[in-house]
Order: C-alpha cells, then structure tokens, then sequence
C-alpha cells in the first residue's frame, strides 16, 4: 500500500519528467541538425502520393479506353447485321451485347467489367 510519502516521491518524480521534457524541447527548436531529412521524408511522401495518383488516373484511362473499343465493336457488329432481312433488329442486338460482353483486362479485386443495358435505335 503507498502511503502518503510515496505518492508525494511520484508525484515529484513526475514533475521532473515533465519539467526536462520542456527543458528539451527549445533545444529541439534550435537544432539545425537533421533539417535535409525532414524535407526528404516529406517530398519522399509527396512522391509517393503522386505515384499512387499516375496509376490510379493511368488504370481509369486503361479502362475507359477498353470500356469504348467494346462499345464500338458491339456498335459494328450489331451494324453488320441490319441488312434489311425478317428479324435483322434482334439479330443485331444479340450480336451487339455478345461483343459488349467481354471482361475487361484489369481486373478490381475479381471482378469483371460488364456493360448492363445498351439502347439501340434506328429509322428503318
């Protein structure tokens, strides 16, 4: 059991840590050494943020790309297909969504990348 003496040393004790750590900190303010490292740590994490960034803006650009080639070649294909004949319009939308169906290349955590509706229109 502490009795009131030991408390008080604690107590004491506490104090002087807190009085050296006040102590220590304008020295810390003071010193010039280590300054080039603090700049480095920080144009360090600076770089790797933009890293992260050119890959995240490099994969959208990936996957819009891929995203429009599927797009034009269920366009094409569909188009390949209205030739005037009984039962063109459905022939071609089949076509069309078998080419948009395709998975993407880049995969996010297993997914696959799916167009879910397309709307064809046309005048004939």
């Amino acid at each position: 059991m502490l009795d009131q003496y030991d408390i008080l040393y604690y107590i004491g004790r506490m104090l002087e840590v807190i009085r050296g750590i006040f102590r220590a900190v304008p020295r810390l303010l003071r010193a010039e050494g280590g300054g080039v490292a603090v700049y480095a740590a920080f144009f360090g994490l600076l770089a790797m943020g933009a890293g992260a960034l050119v890959l995240d803006v490099g994969r959208l650009s990936v996957l819009r790309a891929q995203m429009q080639d599927r797009a034009d070649a269920g366009a094409l294909a569909g188009a390949a297909q209205l030739d005037g004949r009984p039962g063109a319009r459905s022939r071609a939308g089949a076509v069309a969504m078998n080419a948009m169906s395709q998975a993407s290349g880049i995969a996010a955590d297993d997914a696959t990348l799916e167009v879910a509706a397309v709307t064809y229109t046309s005048r004939h």
